[in-house]
């Protein structure tokens, strides 16, 4: 899919192109996090090696937490790092 430099694209238009698989976990869990999170990182203009090099980050901070300040941060820095893995091909596939 082709898009112009100001990324003009709907919602519904990146929701189709990325869909994935029918399963409870893409259904419940997937779709209502990950897509309106890779529709915001698109918007911004993040390209999805952007949004790994993100992810890569948030994983690292993750792990920092884990080990020297607060467990709960931690694994929400890894789960959100998760989140990131799940965006970057999202918008690779837009893009």
């Amino acid at each position: 899919m082709e898009t112009d430099k100001n990324n003009k694209i709907t919602y519904r238009i990146f929701w189709e192109n990325c869909k994935k698989g029918s399963s409870p976990y893409f259904v419940y869990i997937y779709h209502q996090m990950a897509y309106p999170l890779s529709f915001l990182l698109f918007k911004l203009g993040l390209t999805a090696n952007g949004i790994s090099f993100l992810g890569i980050f948030t994983s690292m901070v993750g792990a920092y937490f884990i080990f020297k300040l607060n467990l709960l941060a931690g694994l929400a820095l890894f789960f959100l790092s998760y989140m990131f893995d799940c965006c970057d091909g999202n918008v690779a596939r837009i893009h």
